[in-house]
């Protein structure tokens, strides 16, 4: 009888120990997602790493540690803590899609598909699940299931302007110009601060002949963010075709401030001779 009290008391004393294991875990766990929203990444790392210490199973507490790890960058780290989760949670949608992502940061299409085709599997309504399973398809030169998959995307969440503009390009790509409009106006209603898409509305024009709409398109993403430089050259291009010298010698100007030639050498001699072209055209030749 005595024996089997003292058995009852160690296996409460385990649970009792187990429990309050757990609760520290969580605890450290919370603490390192409250640094990680600060940006404090490297506390973040070493709370989420207390946390594991006390519960290795805990695998929201992994996904956390990786995505911190890919904050910082640290890509083999974070696909070590999303491939452990999974393992310890195959039917983590998170953990699936977050390593999927890691994966097309390493340009791995093929086990990226693979994982974020699973999160879409284990959770339809992932939106970002399915515009990266577009993302990859673009990538990989397979337009039409690209879009299928950026239309998927927006009807789950109207506000995933990536997945508008991204659609939108391929349209760009196959000369459907009408159609591209169309997708950027519809995000620009709902997002009227995203200097990509107003720029990329703009190349939409152009390919329209719509010279005055484009340039209004491009005024617009340069109020957003002045230091884009394509949007500052497709500006002074475009007022360039207009005949508008002295604005078009503007943009162009402010292009090669914040340009770096070798991130594209064969625009930055464009600017360069264009406005030698229109100093010319304004000024005589002087």
């Amino acid at each position: 009888m005595v024996r089997q009290l003292w058995l009852v008391v160690l296996i409460l004393l385990f649970a009792f120990s187990a429990c309050t294991e757990r609760k520290q875990a969580v605890e450290h766990n919370n603490k390192g997602v409250h640094y990680a929203r600060d940006g404090y990444y490297d506390a973040a790392v070493g709370e989420f790493k207390k946390a594991l210490a006390l519960n290795q199973d805990y695998s929201e507490c992994r996904v956390n540690l990786g995505l911190v790890y890919m904050k910082m960058k640290r890509w083999d780290d974070a696909k070590e803590q999303f491939n452990k989760a999974v393992k310890q949670a195959p039917d983590n949608a998170e953990a699936r899609f977050n390593l999927g992502m890691v994966f097309l940061q390493k340009k791995d299409y093929s086990s990226a598909e693979k994982q974020f085709k699973k999160a879409v599997e284990l959770n339809p309504g992932h939106a970002k699940a399915n515009y990266n399973l577009g993302v990859v398809a673009q990538e990989l030169g397979r337009k039409s299931e690209a879009i299928r998959a950026y239309e998927r995307a927006i009807e789950l969440d109207k506000e995933l302007i990536d997945a508008y503009i991204r659609l939108a390009q391929i349209y760009h790509e196959q000369g459907a110009y009408d159609r591209a409009v169309g997708v950027l106006l519809d995000a620009a209603r709902i997002r009227d601060n995203n200097e990509f898409l107003f720029n990329n509305l703009g190349m939409a024009y152009v390919g329209q002949e719509k010279y005055e709409q484009a340039v209004d398109a491009f005024e617009k993403s340069v109020k957003i963010n002045s230091k884009y430089p394509a949007a500052q050259f497709n500006l002074g291009m475009t007022y360039a075709k207009l005949e508008k010298n002295i604005p078009a010698m503007e943009h162009l100007e402010a292009y090669l401030r914040i340009a770096k030639r070798e991130d594209d050498p064969d625009r930055f001699e464009q600017a360069q001779q264009t406005i030698s072209i229109l100093m010319k055209k304004q000024y005589g030749g002087q």
